[in-house]
């Protein structure tokens, strides 16, 4: 099937990309939400949803993706270690290490001494009326994030909320005409 963009004499690679599937892959990678991006860029969520599977805007999204990256620092495997050790962190070791009494110098040797998984994992620390309080960042959602990244989990769209009207499926009910027609319509569509 061709798209709009493409013509019968050219070969998708050199078909050059338009300025609006320039400007929503741009869009698309300031909240990596398909129906922002395609309302930010003044194009209807279906062609949004087309401009994803092309490969040129994969790819230019990919390479939006790799500099933003670059610009911060920041790899997958630094994401994953820094995910881990908030995920193994034992507060035991935070509250023998940072448990007595202390003033804001020894506290903060104390801190220091930590492992860097247990330090990393700290959120605040504080003294309050009843004594030391021990905050750690959220085991659950980096176990969460860790497992979706290994394929673990899998996130449903919600249907009902697409643009696209639901797919009729051929049902064991349906006449043989019934469902020749309705395999036909699914043909024009595409």
């Amino acid at each position: 099937m061709k798209s709009s963009w493409q013509t019968s004499r050219e070969p998708t690679e050199l078909v050059e990309l338009g300025d609006r599937a320039r400007r929503f892959a741009s869009e698309y990678l300031v909240d990596f939400t398909v129906a922002k991006a395609a309302k930010r860029s003044g194009i209807s969520v279906r062609a949004a949803y087309s401009y994803l599977d092309d490969p040129r805007v994969k790819a230019l999204i990919a390479d939006g993706r790799f500099r933003h990256s670059e610009s911060v620092n920041a790899s997958v495997a630094m994401v994953l270690s820094n995910l881990g050790k908030v995920a193994t962190a034992n507060i035991d070791e935070a509250i023998v290490a940072l448990g007595g009494p202390a003033d804001a110098i020894s506290l903060s040797s104390r801190l220091a001494q930590l492992p860097e998984h247990v330090r990393y994992s700290i959120k605040t620390v504080e003294w309050t009326k009843h004594g030391l309080r021990i905050v750690m960042h959220d085991k659950i959602s980096a176990l969460i994030h860790l497992g979706k990244f290994l394929g673990m989990f899998f996130e449903t769209v919600d249907q009902s909320k697409a643009s696209a009207p639901p797919i009729k499926l051929i049902e064991p009910h349906m006449s043989a005409a019934e469902a020749a027609k309705l395999y036909q319509a699914t043909l024009k569509a595409d």
